[in-house]
């Protein structure tokens, strides 16, 4: 849990039949503004994204086994919201003051990717598509943005609505075969008509088209 005290707490959970049991594991104080993001890896275990406020701007990163801060970087605007992509390899920060961003980062190497800008006010919250491709973001500019920030999974097999239309596309095939032989003699009569037109109106295109390129100041016209 964090909150405006600037303290990070990881608590211990232990469960029997009756009494769920709550302790303080860690409590780090590292961050000199309010925690209002925090994340874990959904794929390594102990593995916490945290953010702080205005007067601190940083992402951290913590061993919640070992109570390690791991990574820390200095963002340059407050940090609004941590998500993880699926494999936990990147995941996509939101700002507010100064610049309102939302930031990709490599795990672990934190190496930035990526700002994407759009939002005027502070992005107040962030949610993953289900495909785990997209990322949601809400600001206090009464906006909705999706942004594309993860590669799909490997192997990932293809929508239902990608796959519907697949089908539908090869059964309606022969149909549109038959189709594109009917428009292709349509077309080559109108094409006919066009160039019978096309000595008569020559004169006055080229008269249009010389106006049009001196009120442009464009070169001649050939």
């Amino acid at each position: 849990s964090g909150g405006n005290d600037n303290n990070l707490c990881i608590l211990n959970v232990s469960k029997s039949p009756t009494v769920l049991d709550i302790s303080l594991g860690w409590q780090f104080s590292e961050h000199t503004a309010a925690i209002k993001a925090i994340s874990w890896n959904p794929t390594r275990r102990h593995c916490l994204a945290t953010g702080g406020g205005t007067a601190d701007k940083t992402l951290r990163i913590w061993n919640t086994l070992t109570g390690e801060r791991t990574h820390l970087v200095d963002t340059k605007s407050q940090v609004c919201g941590i998500v993880w992509n699926n494999d936990g390899t990147e995941f996509v920060s939101s700002h507010g003051f100064s610049d309102n961003q939302l930031t990709i980062w490599r795990f672990p190497t934190m190496k930035k990717l990526a700002d994407l800008t759009g939002h005027t006010s502070r992005v107040l919250h962030l949610a993953k598509s289900p495909d785990g491709e997209m990322v949601v973001s809400a600001a206090g500019d009464e906006t909705i943005r999706f942004w594309r920030c993860f590669a799909p999974a490997a192997g990932a097999a293809p929508s239902k609505k990608i796959s519907e239309a697949a089908v539908a596309a090869e059964a309606e095939g022969d149909n549109e075969k038959e189709t594109q032989e009917q428009h292709a003699s349509e077309v080559a009569a109108i094409v006919a008509a066009v160039q019978r037109d096309v000595a008569w109106q020559q004169t006055a295109s080229r008269k249009s088209a010389c106006h049009f390129s001196k009120m442009t100041g464009s070169g001649n016209v050939s």
